[in-house]
């Protein structure tokens, strides 16, 4: 399996001159109420909890850090991050990092809540290997991809392979495959999947 924490989103500083100081993150959630602001002069009447845009599924390091900020960085301050948008880091948007959107880094966000799976328009059959096809051999390819904002695979690898042959043959046909991309509130995002490529003699 793929490290999540690693592979997955986009994140968004508060244009700071600074980049991210060291610090303790808001909580995760799906919506962005109120985003994490430096601590106000006067504290308010209502306090809401500050939230960067995340999935529940990701396991980050975090500490009791008082100020919010990044907890993997070295930097004093009350810096958000040198980026643009609601999130904390470098990036663009509401989540974590670099990367633009949501979550952490800059790869894709997973499938689920408010996250509409991509949907299969084009596929094509894969190919037998000779070796297979000699032995008569059945079995199924697992293959883990991105799917990005036009709907084209990418980063394909195989996760439960087979052997003689049919794992490259698999990656081959989803290379070729084409999506309706995954949404999320009304707009494309690049998603990562799994994909089992049947190969059956009958």
């Amino acid at each position: 399996m793929p490290p999540r924490a690693a592979s997955i989103g986009g994140g968004g500083g508060q244009h700071d001159l600074a980049p991210v100081s060291a610090g303790h993150l808001p909580r995760p959630a799906d919506r962005q109420i109120v985003p994490p602001m430096a601590p106000p002069v006067i504290p308010p009447m209502l306090a809401v909890e500050p939230t960067v845009v995340m999935q529940p599924d990701l396991r980050m390091t975090n500490n009791n850090m008082p100020n919010i900020g990044a907890p993997t960085s070295s930097l004093s301050g009350n810096s958000l991050g040198n980026g643009n948008g609601t999130g904390i880091g470098s990036g663009d948007g509401a989540g974590v990092g670099p990367g633009s959107g949501y979550n952490i880094g800059g790869g894709p966000v997973h499938i689920g809540g408010s996250v509409k799976a991509p949907i299969l328009t084009y596929s094509v059959e894969p190919e037998f290997s000779e070796e297979a096809r000699k032995a008569k051999f059945s079995g199924d390819v697992q293959v883990y991809l991105w799917v990005d904002e036009q709907g084209n695979p990418s980063h394909i690898r195989v996760i439960r392979g087979v052997g003689m042959g049919l794992d490259e043959k698999a990656v081959e046909a989803v290379r070729q495959y084409k999506f309706k991309p995954a949404m999320r509130d009304g707009k494309p995002v690049k998603v990562d999947m799994y994909i089992n490529v049947d190969f059956s003699i009958f």
